[in-house]
This record gives C-alpha cells, structure tokens and sequence, in this order.
C-alpha cells in the first residue's frame, strides 16, 4: 500500500500539496532491456565497427610511437590540404571513434596548424617562441604520453600539455581497451547523471572517465564488450546532451536541467511546524486541472529530481561528518541506491558515535511550506520501528542551495497532528474459474 504524508512547515498553508517522490533509480531490467536493443542495434552495425577498427589500426601503424619520435611538422599538421596528416587523420578520418572537432580553434586543439588565410602558422605560445619550436614541443608530450610511465599515472596525464579532448582522443586510438573514447566532458557528465554515478565533489576528466568503465567493468553483460562498443552503447541508449537554449520553447520543457552538484551548498534547517486542517485533503481533491497531465515526461522529470536529492544528502552528509573531524566516517558515506533498492532505503551514513543511519530521501523543487510525499507501507513501518531509519525531506532541490529537513518519526508528529497520512493505492487479488 502506498501511503501519502502531508506536514506543513510554521505559517499558514499557502495551497494545495505539491506531490514528491523518492528517485526511481536505474534498475536492473531498465538496463537489460537497453543491453538487448544495443546488441540488436550492435549486429546492424558490425560492418561499419569493423571498418572504424581498421582505420585506427592502420593510423597506428603509420604513426608507430618511432614514426612520431621523427614525425615532421607537415606531416602532423592540418591546414596545408593533406588529408594523411596525423591531425587530419584522428579528427577527421577517426571522427566515428569518437569526435574531438567543435568550435574549439585548431591552435587549441593541436597546439599548432597551418592558416591558409594568413599563410603562416598558428600556434599556442606555451608550446614555444617560434613554429618549430611549438611543435616539436608539441611531439614530445604525443611521444610522453603515450609511454607506459605516463600512459599508467592519470596525474601525469593531467600535467600534461595537450589539450584534454585530443590527448584523450590519442590515449584511446593507442590503447583501445584502457581508456574511453569520449572525450567531452559534457557528454561524460551527461552519461553519469545518465547511469547515476555523478561525483558529489568536483574531479578531473579522466577520474570521470574511471567512473564509467567501472561502472562498463562492474556489469555482467558489458564487462566483455569492447570499450567502443560500450561508449557506442551509452550514445545508442541515452543520445547525447545539447543546448537546450537553442531548443523551440515547447520542446524545452522536455529537458531537465539542474545545477551541478559540484555547486551545491546545502544546508540543514530545523523548521516549527503547523498543525494541519481536517479538510486538507478534500482541498488537494478539489483542485482539478484541464490540461492532459504527461506522465512520462513528469516520471523523468521525478527521477531527475530524485537522484539530484540523493545527491545533495550525499554531498551534506560527507560534508557535516567532515566539519565534525570524522573523515574516518566520511568516506564511509555510501550511496546504497545506486546498487540496489531492496534495502527500502537511499543512503547509508553515520551519527558522530560511529552508529549507522539510514536514510530514504525525498525531493521536491517546490519552495511551499506545505509538503507532500509518497512513502511504501515497509518504509512506514522502517521509520516508526527502526532507530536507525530517517526520512530526509530536500526542499528546492533543482537550486543550488537546497534545505535538508530530518524527521526521525512519523508517529510523533501524526499524534501532534503536523502531518497527515492517507492511503492512495490498495493491492488487489481476484481468482478467475
């Protein structure tokens, strides 16, 4: 049985309920069931996998790590029409491997190329004082990068001087099966709100990258799968992510843009409560609308929400055990959600003696004093007989400075009438002759 909770904050109610739910995360058969398209998908497509494999095979052989220690400055830059230059060749003829081109100019993305226009080279200064200089420079850090010393060590790939989008595009042509052949970082971060692995702190590309192969790693069925075949997959199932700015005004309300969480402030209140009115519920059925409600457009919009508050406990948690100069329980902050939902609950975190806390959290973006949520019977029951188990309200949770409410039991506040709970869904059986 679902049970819907309302409790109002102290002041009068504004209107009726505004209706959340705890996030309906990536499941198992969600998941499956975009495998089995994808290896549909994956038959059609075979020829034309093969045929991006052998382009890249035979640009490394042209390109062995020799030919790059005495590759000259013709034969890597774009610019001068050769469409057998090394630059030309990893973003041009390798675009199906991954795309690095955009509005980036070249000098930025290759350090150095030939204007056609001015007749001379362009080139970034860092690199050196003159053309030559800048790349030879520029073929060092290929040739460092692709040695097993750096290739192996993710902080000297990070101190190196190449663009992040290109040398991600040359570590993955190299080395194919250990690193991910996407390399935009809005795209990476798109995937891992996508499969719900967002880092709660700020971190580098690559260590984002490490997240979705682990996440590829950690799964029966894709655990065997090339990792172009996985990064194939994930633009197959999920697309990928545009300017939603550009987008007509009706098509925008499709797109679910919250703030990243690397720039969230959330705070912990602790609010008076109001009771509530006998007709608060006879209010809420009152109030009907004319407009054709989309579930599955607002059922994606919930799960958004949901995962972003899940988020948001995540970062607040880490972040109130840190102040309190208990890192050693800190990094014990675990997501449980994202790898199963069977525990009836989100988060598990810890109180400042050590002793667990589990925690269902609730999201809403409305801003109301009064709240509504949806809870099962069996969190019910968890919330009024475990100690251990809390509800977790997050207001405003699509801004950047969400408040987090505690509610240890319902029970307490049923009985002091701040809250109000009604059957919504019953369980039927019938048995057919």
């Amino acid at each position: 049985m679902i049970l819907t909770i309302i409790h109002v904050f102290g002041g009068i109610i504004p209107h009726p309920p505004y209706t959340m739910r705890g996030s309906d995360m990536l499941n198992l058969e969600e998941l499956r069931k975009r495998q089995a398209l994808f290896e549909i998908k994956r038959e059609e497509s075979f020829e034309t996998l093969k045929e991006i494999e052998k382009i890249r095979q035979e640009f490394v052989s042209k390109f062995s790590i020799l030919k790059l220690k005495n590759m000259d400055i013709d034969e890597y830059i774009q610019g001068k029409g050769s469409r057998e230059s090394f630059c030309y060749i990893i973003e041009r003829k390798l675009e199906d491997f991954g795309k690095i081109s955009g509005t980036t100019p070249a000098d930025k993305r290759f350090g150095i190329y030939y204007d056609k226009k001015s007749k001379d080279y362009k080139y970034v200064k860092k690199f050196g004082q003159n053309p030559l200089e800048a790349f030879e420079n520029i073929r060092h850090e290929i040739v460092e990068i692709l040695s097993p010393e750096v290739k192996n060590n993710k902080g000297l790939i990070l101190n190196n001087k190449l663009s992040p989008m290109f040398k991600g595009k040359i570590l993955a042509t190299y080395y194919p099966n250990e690193f991910l052949n996407i390399f935009s970082e809005d795209h990476i971060d798109y995937f891992l709100q996508k499969i719900e692995r967002t880092p709660i702190q700020k971190t580098d590309l690559f260590s984002k990258k490490e997240l979705l192969l682990n996440f590829k790693n950690n799964d029966e069925i894709m655990k065997d799968w090339t990792i172009n075949n996985f990064s194939t997959f994930l633009y197959f199932s999920y697309g990928s992510i545009g300017d939603k700015k550009n987008l007509p005004e009706k098509l925008k309300q499709y797109i679910t843009t919250l703030p990243p969480i690397t720039d969230i402030e959330p705070v912990f209140i602790d609010p008076s409560y109001s009771e509530l009115p006998e007709e608060i519920y006879t209010r809420a059925e009152k109030k009907t609308t004319k407009s054709k409600i989309d579930f599955g457009k607002k059922g994606q919009r919930d799960r958004d929400l949901g995962y972003q508050g899940e988020l948001i406990v995540m970062k607040a948690e880490t972040i109130k055990l840190l102040k309190a100069e208990r890192p050693d329980l800190a990094k014990k902050v675990k997501h449980e959600s994202i790898d199963s939902d069977s525990l009836g609950y989100d988060i598990t975190s810890y109180n400042l003696d050590g002793s667990e806390k589990h925690i269902e959290v609730k999201s809403t973006s409305n801003p109301s004093s009064l709240v509504s949520f949806h809870i099962s019977d069996t969190q019910y029951k968890k919330i009024n007989e475990d100690p251990k188990h809390c509800i977790y309200l997050v207001l405003k949770a699509d801004t950047i400075n969400p408040q987090i409410i505690e509610i240890d039991s319902l029970s307490e506040m049923l009985l002091n009438n701040t809250a109000k709970i009604k059957p919504e869904s019953y369980s039927v059986k019938i048995c057919l002759s």
